[in-house]
């Protein structure tokens, strides 16, 4: 499980860092580790990196792709902090549509 947090840590720190393309590949990398052990606690803010990063270089179906499964997530283990992060991202997505 600590994996699951690195690399949670490590999309978050790319994100803030503007390395974008390395945020997807951490994000989708922790994504791939979820499904693999079968955890899937931290899902939700997996899903949220990746489409933070697809946000950020502009990449909106692969950012609403990430929205989709987080949205699903959200409805089997809710919670207040992460469904924030969910209608964060999507008013975000709905900026750059314009």
């Amino acid at each position: 499980m600590k994996w699951l947090d690195i690399r949670d840590l490590e999309a978050f720190y790319h994100w803030l860092s503007a390395n974008f393309e390395e945020s997807r590949r951490a994000a989708d990398e922790a994504i791939a580790l979820a499904e693999y052990s079968g955890v899937h606690v931290f899902d939700t803010p997996h899903f949220g990196n990746g489409a933070a990063g697809a946000l950020s270089i502009g990449d909106l179906p692969t950012a609403e792709g990430y929205l989709e499964r987080m949205l699903f997530c959200l409805r089997i283990l809710p919670s207040a902090f992460q469904e924030a992060f969910y209608h964060m991202l999507k008013a975000w997505k709905y900026l750059i549509e314009g």
